[in-house]
């Protein structure tokens, strides 16, 4: 048994080759400090410190996909079990945990046979554990999509840092089909539409009516039975007036969902708000969902126009009006479509 430490660890780790991994939390760049092809098993806590964007990458890259990741809440231990050595400690699979620059980390390498043996039962009972909490993938998709909305809101309220950006469509492998808003606004404003301060005021009274201007960044609203949720990000594009197409001069942005308030909007249906507040009033969190460069906002313009998406843009049925819930039906379609005409393009 060798005791290691900062820098080693990742050396070591790379000498281990990893197959079976128990870790508390994952991050973002996992994939720089393990080879995922190796991967047989790995288990770790589906709660606030683990990136669950980079789960649902790592589980489209190895090999049993989704039936070889399980979760457990109550996960503390960090355990690397590779064919004939293992490393055991204090670290998670994270720059953080395995930088060496971040953080004080410490551990065990181990390539006694008992103890490796030792180690493999402990994480069989750790699966046991995991495969009784979530035993369908369906609850452990669930389970995690539950941690973006309350990371961005730790970090809009300060209580987390920023995390790093720059996720690639790509790289992007939704959890679910709420895992943020694709929504439109008209190329024209619509006459009698505004908010309405006073509601505003009265359900956020951090807000004041003459500093409303300096606090609020965007605001946009829904149907008052859209399921639209704080701590959520929004896709917003410009649809043309006639025949719905997105519009080629308006740049499709990420809109961050700090607040909602009901009856906010005057004059329209669709009367609930959804608020984002400027950096001088709110932290606005890192964590949009993928880049936005040039050739993912043309994909994302040619899917919107390829007619197969209207449940995003309109309706063609007379006095049926547009509802965020019903677009969930064609969220992740959707995305398969910019990629694949990302792809092409």
């Amino acid at each position: 048994m060798k005791y290691v430490y900062g820098m080693d660890i990742q050396k070591y780790l790379k000498e281990v080759a990893p197959e079976y991994i128990a870790v508390a939390y994952i991050g973002a760049t996992w994939a720089s400090h393990i080879d995922p092809n190796l991967i047989k098993e790995i288990i770790v806590s589906p709660t606030l410190g683990t990136d669950a964007k980079a789960v649902a990458v790592l589980a489209n890259r190895i090999k049993g996909k989704w039936d070889s990741i399980h979760l457990l809440d109550s996960l503390h231990a960090k355990i690397y079990l590779g064919k004939s050595s293992a490393l055991v400690g204090s670290f998670n699979l994270s720059q953080n945990g395995l930088s060496g620059e971040h953080k004080h980390e410490a551990g065990f390498l181990v390539t006694e046979g008992e103890q490796l043996r030792e180690i493999k039962a402990h994480f069989e009972m750790l699966k046991k554990l995991a495969q009784a909490s979530y035993p369908e993938n369906i609850q452990k998709i669930a389970q995690l999509e539950k941690i973006p909305p309350l990371l961005n809101h730790a970090v809009a309220e300060g209580v987390f840092p920023n995390p790093p950006s720059g996720t690639s469509i790509k790289d992007y492998h939704p959890l679910g089909s709420e895992d943020f808003y694709i929504c439109w606004e008209p190329a024209q404003s619509v006459k009698g539409v505004k908010l309405d301060h006073k509601a505003l005021i009265n359900s956020l009274p951090d807000l004041a009516e003459d500093t409303l201007e300096d606090q609020v960044l965007h605001w946009t609203n829904f149907r008052p039975e859209d399921s639209v949720k704080r701590g959520r990000w929004i896709l917003l594009w410009q649809r043309l007036a006639k025949g719905g197409k997105p519009s080629a001069n308006f740049r499709p942005y990420w809109f961050y969902i700090h607040d909602v308030v009901e009856n906010a909007v005057k004059g329209t249906p669709y009367s609930t708000a959804a608020i984002q507040r400027k950096p001088a009033s709110r932290i606005t969190p890192s964590t949009e969902p993928f880049v936005l460069d040039k050739k993912t906002i043309q994909a994302m313009r040619s899917a919107l126009s390829s007619g197969d998406f209207a449940k995003l843009i309109d309706y063609s049925t007379p006095n049926i009006e547009w509802s965020l819930n019903d677009s969930f039906q064609q969220f992740i379609p959707f995305i398969d479509a910019i990629k694949r005409y990302t792809v092409d393009e």
